[in-house]
């Protein structure tokens, strides 16, 4: 190797958030939903869920499914369901297709693992509706760890999970925030911003081919 040369680590583990990588989504679709329910103004949905610290609270762990919905249905509508509150909750998403059939090619040729800030009820609803994690080698989520991007534990636990050295690890996040986290833990973070752009970041690691970038 020629001096002052550096070698480059191979990857053996790519890392995909799943909220704005893999699935679009959009909390105001629920915010909207539990408020037409309620009769309230989607704003003071949104307002008290974040001021009080119920959907971080509920990301990391912290309260369970029920306690979120108990707390949610006192402060707004005491009728409201259990199913009512899923189904507002849950139905945010939409897969991003494209992306998830990069994922699925790459899974051949190295581990890919899935790394999210989310809770119980969007990951069932994800499982229950998507069929991508099938093909994944292990998933992080934030409530399951009790650690949140961009907590430098959360991208810790991925590192340990995919067994590898964080320089062999790819990380692609949609929040520039979360990138720069997982650099400062050793990883390979690139930021999301399009199906393109992902392709040619794959293709300079060398894992999908020049026809394919």
């Amino acid at each position: 190797m020629a001096a002052g040369s550096a070698q480059i680590s191979p990857i053996e583990a790519v890392i995909f958030d799943i909220g704005g990588v893999l699935l679009d989504f959009d909390h105001s679709r629920a915010w909207k939903s539990l408020g037409k329910l309620a009769g309230v103004g989607w704003e003071d949905v949104r307002s008290y869920l974040l001021e009080s610290r119920l959907r971080i609270g509920y990301e990391l762990g912290e309260i369970s499914s029920e306690e979120i919905f108990r707390r949610y249905s006192q402060k707004f509508q005491p009728d409201l369901t259990y199913e009512e509150f899923y189904s507002a909750w849950a139905q945010i998403f939409s897969e991003k297709k494209d992306v998830i059939e990069i994922a699925k090619s790459i899974s051949r040729r190295v581990s890919i693992y899935a790394l999210s800030n989310t809770d119980p009820i969007h990951f069932k609803f994800i499982v229950d509706s998507y069929n991508f994690l099938d093909f994944f080698n292990g998933r992080v989520l934030s409530f399951e760890v009790g650690s949140r991007k961009p907590d430098e534990s959360i991208f810790r636990a991925a590192i340990d999970l995919a067994g590898c050295d964080p320089n062999t690890c790819l990380f692609f996040d949609d929040i520039e925030e979360h990138v720069e986290a997982a650099a400062t833990v050793g990883m390979k973070s690139r930021r999301f911003v399009s199906v393109e752009q992902m392709r040619k970041d794959l293709f300079v690691c060398g894992l999908i081919n020049e026809k394919d970038k």
